[in-house]
């Protein structure tokens, strides 16, 4: 799902939009601002909005630990939460990593020992986060794939991909109708109104229970190229 999905499912549902009609360009621009408003607005209650993402990073023979943030040796977005990940050799064959807690990372007595990573811990800090391999790669072709959860900054276009799980589409797209719905004119009604409340107040309390959760997640069961992860929505 894209910002641009998000902004048409709420001109629908206001009746701005019919069913497969194509939006307007002003239309998606002007939900688009509306969109980084509210998630700016949901930033300062403390109310991140996060999406699952998949990325390579480069794994350098004989380093153990990379920072992963804005400007540091992996340039990226820290992530609020590793889900999962595996290592991918230069023939393209797959290799689990299990996430696993400090505790149990900190219980290795060699952490010189070098080979192909099979174990991850990950510690996330205010602006960066720093991720922990064992063994110690030994192996510069080989990439470490990451899936983690993120919290979206700003969509910056009406293709931003938002992978989030179904709450908080619904809370983004509910909070759209409320905000546009003067703009274009639409009396927001009471079902509206009561969704837009609903919706946020889920996302309230999912919010408020991931940060009560433990800070590592263990991978369940992966083979070969794919990848299974404990689902933190779905308890499964």
């Amino acid at each position: 799902m894209t910002s641009g999905d998000v902004i048409r499912a709420a001109l629908r549902a206001m009746g701005v939009l019919a069913a497969g009609e194509t939006m307007p360009s002003a239309d998606g621009e002007t939900g688009l601002e509306a969109m980084q408003m509210i998630v700016g607005s949901w930033a300062a209650e403390g109310l991140m909005v996060p999406y699952e993402t998949e990325e390579a990073l480069d794994l350098t023979a004989g380093t153990a630990s990379y920072t992963i943030g804005s400007g540091e040796t992996w340039d990226s977005i820290k992530p609020e939460r590793v889900l999962g990940a595996f290592v991918r050799d230069s023939s393209g064959y797959d290799y689990p990593v299990r996430v696993v807690s400090e505790p149990e990372y900190r219980a290795h007595t060699d952490k010189t020992m070098q080979s192909r990573p099979y174990e991850l811990y990950y510690r996330p800090g205010n602006t960066t986060g720093t991720v922990y391999l064992y063994p110690t790669p030994d192996d510069s072709t080989e990439d470490l794939y990451l899936v983690s959860l993120k919290t979206l900054t700003e969509p910056t276009g009406l293709t931003t991909t938002l992978a989030m799980p179904r709450p908080w589409d619904a809370a983004l797209k509910w909070a759209l109708v409320a905000e546009l719905a003067p703009e274009y004119g639409v009396q927001l009604d009471q079902v509206m109104a009561s969704r837009a409340i609903s919706t946020k107040r889920a996302v309230k309390r999912l919010t408020a229970a991931q940060r009560q959760a433990p800070a590592t997640l263990e991978v369940a069961a992966m083979t070969g190229s794919r990848l299974g992860c404990y689902d933190i929505y779905s308890d499964s």
